[in-house]
Parts: structure tokens; sequence; C-alpha cells
């Protein structure tokens, strides 16, 4: 997979700042800094770009050795960072990062319910005792790489804070419009981020080429979070979902500065001594979110980036909340500490993101129009009702798909989610459910889904069966080859262990297919007796023969 392997040498700690000033990345398309024959390959220092040497690390208390958090003077919890290898021509640590859609096997979750899935402060019904959050940083699930997502979520923020151009629509929830500023999808006619870029999709180890590949200028102009990482960019060795961590930088100034480019967006990377626990409390305090790079396995290689809202200190360690890009309603919390084989989620390095500048509105196209009186407040304690169309108790032979309709009178409905099979919580009005892989396989799905409101109330939780058996009977017969006398019972046995039997047809010599498992043969000669069954879900056994000879 291509990870960074963690040793224990000497650390170094990088601290780098990108500033973007105007007009230096990509305005309304990606810039491409090296000519066609040298697509993709390390630029160097760009412009605006300012790189801090790396600093010491701070010398181990010898009275206090051995602890996952060393200390600096002060009482500042730090983060001993393993060895970099070399940096790349911008100095700036560069960790090849694979991302999953869902969270690897091992790695269980326990979060804690964020309603309508953004954050609140201090005080409020979203944070619990001894918490501090960000309020106002929305949860979105997983679009094309966890580095466009992690980073994502920031911009979603800065759009709640006054930046109200950055998601062309609602940038509060984990919406289509939302998704699309992660990584936009089009078109043949009007390609996106995903349609460059992650199409044709790789199926082995080895990139497949794309657009990001020669010549310069068949690809669509950069307009989404992934576009300014290079996520999945097979000119620079990444497949579908992969990001480079020194992208985090140009990925959230360049998506900025294309939607304004008189703000002065900047991103700051801290690691080992410079990756403190004051200096997240202090990030968070000041009301910005941050990106930590993380190995969410516990493996001791860095495989995804978190988004960074919130912090506590009272489970005896220092913990740090984060949306973990694969739930978009329950808030993840974790121990603040570096990267180990020993335990799941360390820290590997930790990213600043802010917006200075003044916010200019677009103009207006006609006049402001006089206020009308508020209507005075709604009072909505009733949750919403979902229904569900294409549920029945019938069994399946193909896949089945089950939509969703909510109604909600008084604030209206704010989504509708599902769980198929006690698996995560999906927002959606419709699921497809597919027949099983191993065709020997009947199964039962159990489907749970409700709805919420924009008021907050949550429906109770609707629970229903999906029987899918693509899986034909089985029918034998008692003959056994040997010539009869007189007559012969013939006697079929039909066998399905999914949907069951439904019934059981015959035909004798030719003439017309009866119903039944049983039949007498009489006559001289012999005899040809073609029969099959068919089950429940409506699967038909291949015709079989039995040949029954009479004396």
């Amino acid at each position: 997979m291509n990870r960074r392997p963690r040793s224990a040498a000497v650390p170094l700690i990088l601290l780098v700042v990108i500033a973007l000033a105007a007009g230096m990345l990509m305005g309304a398309a990606r810039a491409k800094a090296d000519p066609p024959a040298n697509h993709g390959q390390d630029r160097g220092v760009p412009p605006g770009v300012v790189v801090v040497p790396p600093v010491p690390p701070v010398p181990a208390d010898p009275a206090n050795p051995g602890q996952d958090h060393g200390t600096q003077p002060g009482g500042a919890a730090v983060l001993p960072l393993p060895d970099f290898v070399t940096p790349d021509l911008d100095g700036v640590d560069k960790v090849k990062v694979p991302s999953t859609k869902k969270p690897p096997k091992n790695v269980k979750f326990d979060g804690e319910p964020m309603p309508g899935g953004v954050t609140s402060g201090t005080g409020t019904a979203g944070a619990g005792t001894g918490e501090v959050l960000v309020p106002g940083v929305p949860g979105y699930t997983w679009r094309d790489g966890c580095g466009p997502t992690a980073v994502g979520m920031v911009v979603g923020y800065y759009d709640g804070k006054g930046w109200d151009q950055l998601i062309p629509g609602d940038g509060t929830t984990n919406s289509a419009a939302a998704q699309q500023v992660i990584a936009s999808h089009g078109t043949a006619a009007a390609p996106g981020h995903y349609d460059d870029y992650s199409l044709p999709m790789e199926t082995t180890y080895s990139t497949v080429p794309d657009k990001s590949e020669s010549p310069v200028g068949d690809e669509h102009p950069a307009d989404s979070v992934a576009d300014f990482m290079h996520t999945s960019w097979s000119a620079d060795g990444l497949g579908y979902g992969y990001s480079y961590s020194n992208m985090v930088g140009p990925a959230f100034t360049g998506y900025v500065h294309l939607k304004y480019p008189g703000s002065s967006p900047t991103v700051t990377q801290y690691g080992g001594a410079n990756l403190t626990w004051t200096l997240v409390k202090q990030e968070i305090n000041a009301g910005r979110p941050m990106v930590f790079l993380v190995d969410c396995d516990g493996d001791g290689n860095t495989d995804h980036f978190v988004t960074i809202v919130g912090y506590r200190e009272v489970n005896g360690s220092p913990e740090y909340g984060c949306w973990d890009t694969w739930d978009s309603n329950l808030l993840r919390w974790q121990t603040f500490r570096p990267v180990s084989s020993s335990y799941q989620w360390g820290v590997w390095s930790g990213y600043s993101l802010k917006i200075d500048g003044t916010v200019t509105p677009p103009p207006s196209p006609t006049p402001t129009p006089t206020p009308t009186p508020t209507p005075p407040a709604i009072v909505d304690t009733t949750a919403p009702l979902t229904t569900a169309l294409g549920l029945d108790t019938l069994w399946h032979n193909t896949s089945v798909t089950v939509s969703f309709s909510a109604t909600d009178s008084q604030s209206g409905v704010a989504y509708t989610e599902y769980s198929l099979d006690g698996g995560a919580w999906t927002r959606g009005a419709s699921v497809a459910i597919a027949v099983p892989r191993k065709s020997s396989v009947a199964t039962v799905h159990t489907l749970a889904y409700r709805s919420a409101d924009v008021a907050g109330n949550l429906e109770a939780t609707h629970l229903a069966q999906v029987k899918i058996d693509t899986t034909k009977p089985v029918t034998t017969s008692n003959a056994t080859g040997v010539t009869q006398k007189g007559s012969f019972s013939l006697a079929l046995t039909p066998t399905d262990t999914g949907s069951g039997v439904a019934a059981t047809r015959y035909s004798v010599d030719g003439g017309a297919y009866q119903v039944g498992t049983s039949v007498l043969i009489s006559g001289a000669g012999r005899h040809t007796v073609k029969f099959n069954s068919s089950d429940g879900a409506g699967n038909v056994e291949s015709t079989s023969s039995a040949s029954v000879r009479i004396n």
C-alpha cells in the first residue's frame, strides 16, 4: 500500500506554513507548472509557500521516561514524532495516504451522537461535560478519499462563518452540494474530478493512466477540494482515493482562493514537539478545526485523515474529538498520542487551517426588499413519519430496491437514513439490496430506517425483512434402471433450503405436464419421465429425466 513505516530513530520536526497569495494556484483550471513531458512530478518550492526548517526535538525528561506524552517546559503534552524520510524538493513531508470508504474490520466505533450531524459548543446539547467543541463543523461522509473529505468539512465550517460562497448550497449537512465540493462528479460531456481522475477504476494495485497524464488541458477546470489535493492522480502515482499528506495545504488554500480570490487562506503543518496538546486546545478554543493524519487500525502506519473538532480531559488522558469521514452523526473520541503498533488512532501530524481577509459578498441583483414580520416560532416535538415502498413478505430472486418517503407537518424533514444488516447509518431516499454473491446462499436481510426533522426530533426505528433467494430447487427420483414388472410407482423428491419448494411438475412420454410428486408407470416398454421443481422465490430447476422399463 506504500504507506510510511515508522522508525524509532531521533525524530525530526517539520513545520510547514502554506500561504496562498492572490492568483497563485489554480484559478478556473488546475495549474500545471511542468511541461507536458513532466506532468505530475515534484515541482520544488511553489510560489507563496514558506518552508520553516525543522526544529530540534524537546529533550526527554529523565524523570518521566517512557510515557506516551512527553512534556515541554510548562507541562504541555507533546507527540514524539518518528523520523521523516528524506523530504521532497518542496521541503514538505510527503506520505502516501490510502483511503477506504468503510473503516477497517478491526476498527471499532463508539461515538457520541451529534444532533443534525453538526457540532455544538460547550454547554449546549451537542457537548458533554468537560468537552470543548468548535460549534458549526458539519459531519460529511467519505467521498472519493479521506483527505479531501476531511479538508472539505473545514471548508463547510468556514462556509457557515460568512464565507458562504465556498459551498454553493447547503453546507451545514452532508448534502449533495457539500459532496460535490469535496470531489465533483459529472458526466461524459461535463466531467468532474471522479470522471477525470478516478476513472478508469483500477482492478489491481497498479495505477491506470487518467486525465492527470499528458497532454495538459484535456481535464476539467479544478472545481473541488480533491482536484487541488491531486487525489487519485495517476501522474502522481496515486490510485483511487489516495492522497499525499503534503497536499493538505494546496487543497484548502487552492479551493478557498478559487471561490474568494481576495482572501488569505493559510495551512500550518505541525509534528513532533510542535504538535502539542496545548496547541490543539488553543486551536479549538480559537474556533479553528484541524485535520490530523492518523493510524486508525494500529499497525504502525498512517492510513487516514480526520477532522478535529474538539478536545476533552475527563478520562485520565487528553482526547481529541473528530469526524472520521465514515459517519456524519457520531463524533469519535480518541487518545492524543503518537503512532504505534500497540494501539489504534495514533497521531502522525496535524494541520491548522484558517482564512484571513475580508468577506466580499456577491452584488445583489435587486434592491433589498423591505423585511417582512417574522412569524412566531413553531415548537415542534413530533418526529417525522417514514413509509417504505418495495417491502413485502415474499421471497425474491432479483435485487430489491426500497424507497423511503418521510413527512413532517411542522419543522419539515431534515433527512432519512437507513441501516442494512446492522451496518452504519446511511442517509438516502432509497437503498438497493443486491442478490447474494454466492448463488447457493439464500439471505434474509434486516433493514432499519428512520427520519429526523429540522427541529431535531428523531423517529423511532422501523425494522423490516427483505428475503432474496437465487438458488434453484433440486429434484431426485427413485428410478433405478432395473426393469419393472407390470407397473412402477415413480416418486419425485424435491428439496430447497431457501424459500422452499413451491411445486413439482412431470411429463410422461412427452405428454402434458402434471403437478405432483408421484406417478404410476404401466404398459410394456421403456417410458421417459421428465420433471422439475420451482421454489417460493420463482427459481425454476432445469428439467431432469428418468427412464423406466416395464416388462
